[in-house]
């Protein structure tokens, strides 16, 4: 097993990747990851993906990728203390996309409702997880 020790990792250029999945919920993983970036050199990244269905082209998405990122810009953007990227696709199934963008194991944050049966946001943690990304379940 590799370890890592603090000092190196405050000198490692480490990543926190959040899933986008609401504006609530990845404005409380927000909150959850500046933690970390203010007490480690931590860069966060919100990846958000939106869904362009069959009959159109993958380039052409039912809904302009200005105004989505306004969209999701203007809901995160309330707290100024938080630094963050944006990283926005289009795709088929934003999970499959998900997967194949995260390509070496990486800390992964997903906040989302718990219930008495796995939520969409848990499968998603989970199945992260047995991937091999270290991740960071959030209850909302």
């Amino acid at each position: 097993m590799d370890v890592l020790s603090v000092a190196e990792l405050r000198e490692s250029a480490t990543e926190v990747n959040i899933v986008y999945t609401t504006p609530e919920a990845t404005r409380t993983a927000l909150l959850a990851a500046r933690s970390y970036s203010k007490q480690l050199k931590v860069r966060v990244r919100v990846l958000a993906f939106q869904i362009v269905p069959y009959p159109l082209n993958i380039d052409e998405p039912d809904v302009s990728n200005e105004f989505a990122i306004d969209q999701i810009l203007t809901a995160l953007t309330a707290d100024p203390e938080i630094e963050f990227s944006l990283e926005y696709f289009l795709c088929r199934d934003p999970e499959d996309a998900l997967i194949r963008y995260l390509e070496s194991p990486t800390i992964v944050v997903i906040a989302g409702r718990s219930r008495l049966f796995p939520s969409k946001e848990q499968r998603l943690a989970r199945r992260l997880s047995n991937l091999g990304h270290q991740v960071v379940f959030i209850r909302r």
